[in-house]
């Protein structure tokens, strides 16, 4: 469609006006011999430039015109430059912070060869610092995009240094905000490197890590602990995936090297990657896909639970439409479906291995769960070379792997995983030189480490949530106020203190920043406050307290322990009058009496996100787990309701519409259901010095152990 002749007309005139205020503020000195720009004519030079543009300006085309207006002009410093460029393409809709930063590096490394990363980055910062409301996190990240994309090459301690020092101009910056920011956009914007071929000849080093087992099996669809998923994403891929280095988490070919959606929402058509080939050496083709989404379906519904899940209830019809056309047709759009296809669930699977060594019972077939408990038939990096439960897995290096979405293969031949359950003693392991990675370790391990130039802590935010389970159909916690008396006994900033030692926030809702329906204020909605806790309480009738269980087992929430984390809660708990014995206990134990619904106790538990959409929380937390605690026999109109907006969050696909739908969710799981968030925690990762390249996984069960590498 042509853009009339009036707004071609007026992008240049905007142009002007903004050019005309970047150049007439007071610039820094320069040198007595430096002429005065010829304002008048960038003007003149800009309109030229646009109005040549037959279908009217786009952003990057402002911002070029811009450069090359003003690079005709003597004396121009690169703060007009920046200041200009940012206030142009800010008129331009849908203008991003990365997009101005990138235009500005891109004009100023133009304009001055030789300038250094600190300038760079220091005249984005000031340009950005004109554009309301932008913090130190998205001006470090754009920062390091900017720099990233624009210089190829540079390491991280370059583009920390950079972001350091622009940041440290920015009024009531602390050196706390700069570390964090620097950490996270450096840990975003550089990219893994690009792994060579390996050659057959070549050495790989193997991978010694220190870790916590949990029961799980290693195959999909079943079996997503935190451990366990954590493996299982290192030897499965699934259509798609979640670009790593992306901040909004987007959705990115994998498996499927492209697909497309019908215009009704409801029929996705994927087109399969060729020349892929799981570890049995079969081939990956259309007809494989839905064999292992049957599969999966299969497992899903002699465990009873596949009626809980969307993916399966709006299931019309999957069919190989022919080698490398997959084709999958739903009764109603449904708004999660490719970010769900990254989850555990419905990772790709050779089933005809699996159903090949099914074991048959009174039930029918397993599908080959059983035997899948201990090997890998996927496409991963990685595959079972053996396992021993609660003790090691082995992991050898796939040599006929395909590369993943973004092309990177192991440098490392096996990853040797070990239970060590006992923190203490997997750091003294790190320190010795015995492991090369040590995971979830807890804050005070780490502190053993200062002074330790052969120790690196990798701290990134994670995408896990700490959260006490109580069971609503406990006497008091039946009622409204009994349960509010918990909430508000609860000491929510001593816990990210003093448990977390400051490695988490406190966040209340299973709806995390980022998720439509999150709202900070909800997720902050309770305080700690033991003279209200003890109103409510005598509200409810228990104006004594009352005695109560709290089962421990082994685990941890990211880095906070779970004994450390639920002594903390027992001191709270009593300081409201509430007498509450810590038992010993098992994850088996604790978790069959959830589901089963027969808890009756309290406990903790660390809860990750499998795919990174509101659907999942809403799927396994509002209307599983809330119930398994009590929810729908205590308050079975909240129940009612949080069914229902899961369901509408499902079909929805406006983006606001499902901000609201999400939104009143969160609230309603942070009033009612026995899953009491408390913080959601910062992951951590130890390492020895010689190990490089830790990546943040676009899920809660990081890292993902091919972008490792190892002196």
């Amino acid at each position: 469609m042509k853009i009339p002749r009036l707004t071609i007309l007026i992008v240049p005139i905007m142009l002007i006006a903004l050019l005309a205020v970047a150049c007439s503020e007071e610039p820094a000195p320069a040198p007595a011999s430096a002429p005065t720009p010829d304002i008048s004519g960038i003007m003149e030079q800009a309109m030229q430039v646009l109005q040549s543009q037959p279908q009217g300006a786009s952003a990057e085309e402002v911002a070029q015109a811009v450069q090359q207006a003003l690079a005709a002009q003597p004396g121009v410093t690169e703060d007009q430059m920046a200041s200009a460029i940012s206030r142009a393409m800010s008129e331009q809709p849908g203008v991003t912070e990365a997009q101005v930063a990138d235009a500005i590096a891109g004009a100023l490394r133009e304009q001055t060869p030789g300038i250094t990363e600190a300038q760079v980055g220091d005249a984005i910062a000031r340009a950005l610092a004109e554009r309301p409301g932008v913090t130190e996190a998205q001006v470090a990240e754009t920062i390091a995009d900017a720099l990233a994309a624009q210089t190829p090459g540079l390491t991280e301690a370059e583009v920390s240094e950079a972001i350091a020092k622009a940041l440290a101009e920015r009024p009531s910056v602390t050196q706390e905000d700069i570390q964090m920011a620097v950490s996270e956009a450096v840990s975003m914007a550089m990219p893994a490197p690009a792994m060579e071929e390996p050659s057959m000849m070549m050495d790989y080093p193997d991978l010694l890590v220190r870790d916590v087992f949990f029961f799980a099996t290693l195959t999909p669809p079943r079996g997503c602990s935190f451990w366990g998923c954590r493996v299982s994403f290192n030897m499965f891929d699934g259509l798609v995936a979640i670009d790593n280095t992306s901040p909004n988490k987007n959705v990115v070919p994998n498996l499927a090297e492209s697909w497309e959606i019908s215009e009704d929402g409801k029929t996705y058509t994927f087109n399969i990657r060729p020349d892929v080939n799981f570890t049995t050496g079969r081939p990956v083709t259309a007809s494989a896909v839905h064999q292992s989404f049957e599969r999966a379906f299969n497992i899903f519904e002699r465990e009873g639970i596949a009626e809980n899940q969307a993916w399966y209830t709006l299931t019309e019809n999957m069919e190989a439409v022919d080698d490398s056309t997959f084709q999958w047709t739903l009764s109603d759009p449904y708004a999660p479906l490719l970010p769900l296809l990254t989850a555990k669930d419905l990772l790709i699977v050779d089933a005809e291995e699996a159903i090949a060594n099914e074991v048959m019972d009174e039930n029918g077939s397993d599908y080959g769960v059983a035997w899948a408990n201990e090997t890998s038939i996927g496409t991963g990096p990685f595959q079972v070379e053996s396992f021993t439960a609660e003790q090691r897995l082995v992991m050898s290096r796939n040599m006929d792997y395909w590369g993943g979405h973004d092309g990177v293969s192991p440098s490392v031949d096996r990853v040797i995983d070990l239970h060590v359950p006992e923190a203490a003693v997997g750091a003294l392991q790190l320190s010795a030189g015995e492991v090369d990675v040590a995971l979830q370790l807890d804050p005070i391990a780490f502190q053993s480490f200062e002074g330790d130039d052969n120790v690196q802590v990798y701290t990134y935010p994670s995408l896990i949530t700490c959260n006490f389970l109580v069971d609503r159909r406990i006497e008091p916690l039946n009622t409204p106020e009994g349960f509010q008396a918990i909430r508000h006994a609860i000491n929510y900033q001593g816990l990210r203190d003093v448990v977390a030692l400051g490695l988490a926030d406190v966040h209340q809702s299973l709806i995390l920043p980022g998720m439509a329906g999150h709202d900070p204020l909800i997720a902050t909605k309770y305080y700690h406050n033991p003279d209200l806790a003890r109103q409510l309480l005598a509200d409810a009738g228990f104006a004594d307290g009352f005695d109560v269980d709290i089962q421990l087992r082994t685990g941890a929430c990211g880095s906070v322990g779970y004994q450390k984390a639920l002594e903390f809660f027992q001191n709270n708990l009593k300081e409201v009058g509430i007498n509450a014995e810590i038992v010993q206990s098992t994850s088996s134990r604790f978790w069959g009496e959830i589901v089963a619904e027969e808890l009756r106790d309290f406990g903790i538990s660390g809860l990750g996100v499998t795919y990174f959409d509101s659907d999942q929380p809403a799927t396994w937390r509002a209307v599983g787990e809330c119930n398994m605690l009590g929810l729908d026999d205590v308050v079975p109109d909240v129940a009612a309701r949080l069914a229902e907006l899961t369901e509408m969050g499902r079909v929805e696909t406006n983006s606001q519409a499902r901000h609201t739908i999400y939104r009143e969710m969160s609230e309603l799981m942070v009033d009612n259901c026995g899953e009491m968030t408390v913080l959601q925690v910062r992951d951590t990762v130890a390492h020895r010095s010689n190990i490089g390249n830790i990546v943040p996984a676009a899920h809660a069960f990081t890292p993902e152990f091919r972008y490792i590498t190892k002196k």
